[in-house]
């Protein structure tokens, strides 16, 4: 079953009870915290980044935090730019999901569904033998005119893809206990990538936004898009069961279930997702008091240094000063 708003839905299984009434911009003002899945705490066992994030929906619920803000899942080259806009960061598999179980059948499945699977699997198996960019590979390993023609072990092709599958699970369980605390994942999505990735790779730019979005947003609540990502983009891509946060004007997306950026110190109005602009207590009591409907600041923004994302007494003075000014 699909319960449908203005504009967008909600799958069953994956709303928010908060949110049953309308789109995200349309219910209550809220407060949260940036934080990547990779600056929590954990250990290096089986699950273990998946029992952290877990952990840390709970500290944000207990604490009347309703947002968490996750700035993308996929690895990050020098500069900090993703190297897939699509695929997990191969390195939060044992933490997030080397426990769970699948077999061909469902590898299978999963690679027939999206060309961007296979291209991964395929780079992901090149990497392992020479190295992971893929500017400095023979010609033979090449893409020519956005086309793959290349020979690879099939076997490592499955089991890069089986990774992949496995990561999508894994995160899908945390996406389902944010539900249950009523808690709102808002994923960031990249207009840009290293130069380094997998799209450059298959020789794709643009043209890779629309497959970008659909993906994720099977991996959150609400997506936070990157730069040139407006409104008209959004409203050339199929209905998906999630909220947008977009760059530019957008006079209809109140009623659509969007929101806009906004830099300004203390937001623009009630439409917009607030940024924190500048360090001060001053600048996050101003946000907090202003019009923007959401805002969540980088953790890194609100904690002194060296502490942890799980000592929930660092978080308390800013979800006493978000409580105290209607968030």
């Amino acid at each position: 079953m699909r319960v449908k708003t203005r504009g967008w839905t909600w799958a069953s299984g994956t709303d928010v009870t908060a949110l049953k009434q309308g789109p995200p911009c349309q219910t209550v003002r809220r407060a949260g915290v940036c934080l990547d899945l990779r600056d929590l705490p954990f250990g290096e066992g089986i699950g273990e980044a998946r029992k952290a994030a877990m952990r840390w929906i709970d500290l944000l619920a207990d604490l009347g935090l309703g947002l968490w803000r996750v700035p993308g899942l996929a690895a990050r080259d020098a500069d900090g730019r993703p190297h897939s806009g699509l695929a997990f960061d191969a390195s939060l598999h044992r933490g997030l999901a080397e426990d769970v179980e699948i077999d061909d059948e469902h590898i299978t499945a999963w690679l027939s569904e999206e060309p961007w699977r296979v291209h991964h699997a395929v780079h992901a198996t090149i990497a392992k033998t020479e190295g992971e960019d893929w500017r400095a590979w023979p010609d033979a390993f090449r893409a020519e005119d956005g086309n793959l023609s290349v020979e690879v072990d099939a076997n490592r092709v499955r089991y890069h893809a089986g990774l992949q599958l496995q990561m999508e699970i894994g995160w899908k369980m945390v996406l389902h206990h944010a539900n249950m605390r009523q808690v709102i994942i808002v994923l960031d999505v990249a207009s840009e990538t290293s130069p380094a990735s997998i799209e450059a790779w298959t020789q794709q730019a643009r043209e890779a936004w629309p497959m970008r979005v659909t993906t994720n947003a099977r991996r959150a609540h609400v997506l936070a898009l990157g730069d040139g990502m407006d409104a008209t983009f959004v409203e050339d891509l199929p209905e998906l069961p999630v909220g947008f946060v977009v760059h530019g004007d957008d006079p209809e997306g109140a009623a659509l279930g969007r929101l806009r950026w906004s830099s300004q110190r203390a937001g623009e109005d009630e439409t917009c997702f607030g940024l924190l602009d500048g360090a001060g207590t001053d600048d996050l009591h101003a946000l907090l008091e202003g019009p923007a409907r959401w805002v969540a600041p980088s953790f890194h923004d609100l904690a002194p240094a060296g502490h942890s994302p799980f000592d929930a007494d660092v978080l308390m003075p800013y979800a006493i000063a978000a409580h105290e000014r209607g968030r």
